[in-house]
């Protein structure tokens, strides 16, 4: 809805121009993740733009994107090689040999994220008859990890890897796994 007003009255006047208020009917609603702000009545193009450009900058929004994507899950009772990591997407393509790194335990990737340091870790490249052979050499750095409540059993985790194969190849960048969590209850002692 919009409101002429005459700046001088009804009669004559030298300046033909005319003013218009622009009146918001409905509040006009502005979303970043996880909040929401209300704003009821907005006068100016110029506030408006700006809280646009701010809301923007101070909240960016979210990516999800990941280099290299696939699942873990547990593989056994075991301190340093308790998870399988399979890669199995790299740059939005499929590998024909998933790549596949042994991971630590729960608790030791959980002091890992909060560390940021890299280690290396056993990794293989394998072929969908379960033939593997061993990379040159392997190391991850875990930005996330999350566990199924109530355990220590991954149910997500990201970071950062490096992969050299003896035949000169090596592939590095981010990544990201779903966990894939036991049919039955696991308990190591």
């Amino acid at each position: 809805m919009a409101e002429l007003a005459d700046a001088h009255g009804s009669g004559p006047c030298s300046r033909k121009g005319v003013e218009v208020q622009v009146l918001l009917s409905a509040p006009l609603k502005i979303s970043a993740p996880g909040d929401e702000y209300s704003l009821t009545s907005l006068r100016s193009s110029k506030l408006v733009r700006f809280i646009i450009g701010f809301s923007l900058l101070s909240f960016p929004p979210t990516t999800y994107g990941s280099d290299a994507t696939g699942s873990i899950r547990f593989a056994r009772c075991s301190f340093s090689e308790a998870y399988r990591l399979e890669l199995v997407r790299v740059q939005k393509k499929m590998l024909a040999k998933p790549l596949v790194l042994t991971l630590p335990s729960g608790p030791f990737l959980k002091n890992l994220e909060k560390e940021r340091v890299w280690i290396e870790v056993p990794g293989e490249e394998c072929t969908g008859s379960g033939g593997c052979r061993f990379v040159m050499k392997s190391k991850i750095q875990i930005l996330h990890v999350s566990f199924f409540s109530e355990s220590w059993i991954v149910s997500a985790i990201s970071g950062n890897f490096q992969v050299s194969f003896s035949d000169g190849r090596k592939i590095d960048g981010s990544f990201s796994a779903n966990g894939v969590k036991p049919a039955t209850e696991i308990i190591c002692e």
